[in-house]
């Protein structure tokens, strides 16, 4: 985020000079897209903008110990005023960011400029994130114990930690199982590898897996959880239901936005990680009684109806729609559906 807008407009002020052109700026919240308009030739910076905030820097997570570096929520803030339109990847990210903003210009001693957030909310519009789905490996369940994923990177805001006492309390209780552990292999790496020493027999996959592979595991699998402190979309939790795991996850965040627009699919929901340790136990019994059942629950819409909104069939024509609006261009004959 420092350097990035000078990187990319001289780049670009490169390419413009040997005669290229576009009809729109695509960019990410990474880029301080006020600067970067301010550097590029100003036949460039008159393209409509569209940035996407996947995330942002005024209220993700920090690690214990570190201190928040306000420039970069800053940055967020006057990008988004710069853009044309702005993007989330949920509702719940629009409301965090925009609530978050306001508090922090009124915070300013003078010149606080806290209506813009006005302006940026006008311009605002939720763009789901797309999925190709997996789709079950087959119908019902493999024979064998419940297996329970995390995917997710092993990173404090999405609780590595919470995942593994509640694995911990599970096989306390004498419950069959197997477990993945999906993601990056970061946090602490003393009690990543105790956890895993302990739980060696239960293992079936741990850490970052080849595409592929990673496929194939959430296939096999039964139940997905998270244990995650901060979450705007949930890419894997989406990808996994896909592939007829039951989503185990946190009331709160993005989730129900995602999980349950109609408020009617509780059987996804945990409000503490006992909770969730006793949804588990009742799973594992309820498959060593029925071990070729599914654990997805009778009556409720299939994995594939709950997904099909985020699915790329659903997401891109909205996605180009929009797009061609903001670059005011005539629709392109050749887009593929």
């Amino acid at each position: 985020m420092r350097h990035g807008a000078l990187t990319l407009a001289r780049q670009v002020n490169q390419q413009h000079g040997d005669g290229r052109m576009w009809d729109l700026v695509f960019c990410s919240d990474m880029l301080d897209l006020a600067a970067w308009r301010g550097l590029v030739h100003p036949e460039v910076a008159a393209l409509p903008a569209v940035i996407y905030f996947h995330e942002n820097q005024l209220t993700y997570p920090l690690p214990a110990g570190e201190t928040r570096d306000y420039h970069y929520g800053y940055t967020n803030i006057t990008s988004a005023f710069a853009a044309d339109a702005v993007w989330y990847n949920s509702a719940y990210h629009r409301d965090d960011f925009l609530t978050a903003a306001d508090d922090f210009l009124r915070r300013m001693p003078d010149f606080s400029e806290e209506d813009i957030v006005a302006h940026v909310r006008q311009k605002s519009a939720v763009m789901y994130p797309g999925i190709t789905p997996i789709g079950s490996a087959g119908e019902g369940r493999s024979a064998g114990p419940l297996h329970v994923v995390m995917a997710a990177r092993w990173e404090a805001d999405k609780a590595p930690e919470a995942f593994m006492r509640v694995i911990d309390a599970l096989a306390e209780s004498g419950s069959p199982f197997v477990f993945s552990m999906l993601g990056g292999d970061a946090g602490d790496e003393t009690t990543l590898v105790a956890f895993r020493q302990r739980h060696a027999a239960r293992c079936r996959h741990w850490g970052h897996l080849p595409r592929a592979t990673y496929r194939q595991a959430l296939q096999d699998a039964d139940v997905i959880v998270s244990t995650a402190d901060h979450e705007f979309f949930g890419l894997s939790i989406v990808e996994a239901v896909s592939a007829g795991c039951l989503p185990l996850v946190p009331r709160r965040l993005a989730y129900p936005e995602v999980l349950d627009p109609s408020g009617t699919r509780n059987g996804f929901f945990f409000d503490d990680e006992a909770q969730l340790a006793a949804r588990l136990k009742r799973l594992c019994d309820s498959v060593r009684e029925a071990p070729h059942e599914t654990v997805w629950p009778v009556g409720l819409c299939s994995p594939q109806t709950c997904v099909e909104p985020f699915t790329w069939s659903r997401r891109q024509p909205e996605m180009d729609s929009a797009l061609i609006a903001v670059a005011g261009v005539t629709q392109p004959a050749d887009i593929p559906r």
